[in-house]
């Protein structure tokens, strides 16, 4: 699906996506990956929600969010919530949804100026 929101000054917009990938300006990705209005990560490692470790929800962090989204796939199934809790006692938000939604989701925040982080896995 493509989108056409485009209303921010991020850096980074997500343009489309797709089964197995998603568009961010004119470069489509095919592996999980961590967005930000002004940063992009393409070396995100998880595959699924079960295989997200501490390590990778910390990189989320890292650049100071109000509000952190995780993609978890084509099927929404969380991750172990003991993983998220880190987060939510650094009393940041956190949106659990699949990747297409999560998609959605980051644009709407960017457009709306908040500092907003997603983790998107792409299976």
């Amino acid at each position: 699906m493509k989108l056409s929101l485009d209303s921010s000054d991020a850096t980074y917009v997500i343009k489309g996506y797709f089964d197995d990938g998603v568009q961010i300006n004119n470069t489509i990705y095919s592996s999980s990956l961590i967005i930000g209005a002004h940063k992009l990560q393409t070396d995100w490692k998880p595959i699924s929600p079960e295989s997200i470790n501490e390590s990778d929800l910390s990189r989320l962090t890292e650049n100071d969010p109000e509000i952190v989204v995780l993609g978890v796939g084509h099927r929404l199934i969380f991750p172990d919530m003991q993983l998220i809790a880190p987060i939510v006692a650094q009393g940041l938000g956190v949106e659990i949804m699949d990747t297409h939604a999560a998609c959605r989701t980051y644009n709407i925040l960017i457009a709306e100026k908040r500092k907003v982080v997603a983790g998107l896995i792409i299976t």
